[in-house]
């Protein structure tokens, strides 16, 4: 399960802020996100937690708790592959 830790991560990261700024119901409005940087925040969530984030699905965050929430529901865990076989 992803922690709001995670996800607070990755948008101060990319709104350049302070994780102590973000609570879950911080509004990415509020946060001062805009469409370049919810777009980052999008692609660094999709690439760190293996999901795709659908362009018709982005309208659906307006806080940072629909992010975690979302990914929550949809992540994949990453791959490992099979072991090696022991000869």
């Amino acid at each position: 399960m992803v922690s709001f830790e995670e996800i607070a991560q990755i948008v101060a990261q990319i709104l350049e802020i302070e994780i102590k700024d973000i609570n879950f119901n911080s509004s990415f409005d509020r946060l001062g996100a805009d469409s370049v940087e919810m777009a980052e925040i999008f692609i660094k969530t999709e690439d760190t937690f293996n999901l795709e984030i659908p362009d018709e699905d982005e309208y659906l965050f307006k806080t940072v708790l629909d992010l975690l929430q979302y990914v929550n529901q949809y992540a994949n865990p990453p791959s490992e592959g099979f072991p090696e076989k022991k000869k």
